[in-house]
């Protein structure tokens, strides 16, 4: 599977994809309309799961969601305010504490935060115990966002 862990500021993720071999997957954390989104689960689950977020922002007022045939999927949100929501199958949000993680490595990613590590070195102690996270880590940050905000906001 993966890690995922918030800190309240940046989101953070593994990069090994898996299947029937290992593969190096790229990114799991992107930025949509000024969310922070983590996701990791079968490949064709997270593809459906990303096209419904792009198109829905996880707002189930927007429709149904995909029928995602696999309980092998699911994630994290970060709104603008910086609470922190998981997601799974239904693509249904619902609150969670900060700091939080999601994934196989979420109990190593969890105690390395506790114990006062940031979110991007929760993920690379998680790759290090956790056979099913691996390759690079990944992140993208709430500081970003403010700073492209200003930016534009400041341009127009």
């Amino acid at each position: 599977m993966t890690t995922i862990a918030w800190d309240g500021t940046t989101l953070a993720s593994d990069s090994q994809g898996s299947g029937s071999f290992i593969y190096e997957n790229g990114p799991k954390v992107f930025e949509h309309n000024g969310c922070l989104y983590g996701i990791a689960g079968d490949r064709e689950a997270v593809e459906q799961a990303v096209r419904w977020i792009k198109a829905s922002n996880l707002d189930p007022s927007s429709g149904e969601p995909p029928n995602l045939q696999t309980e092998n999927v699911g994630g994290l949100m970060i709104n603008p305010q910086g609470e922190c929501f998981v997601f799974e199958k239904r693509l249904i949000p619902f609150e969670v504490s900060t700091p939080h993680a999601e994934g196989s490595g979420q109990r190593f990613a969890m105690g390395a935060m506790l114990a006062g590590a940031t979110a991007e070195d929760a993920v690379r102690i998680a790759i290090e115990l956790d056979q099913e996270s691996g390759g690079t880590v990944h992140k993208v940050s709430r500081n970003d966002l403010e700073f492209r905000a200003l930016r534009k906001a400041m341009m127009e």
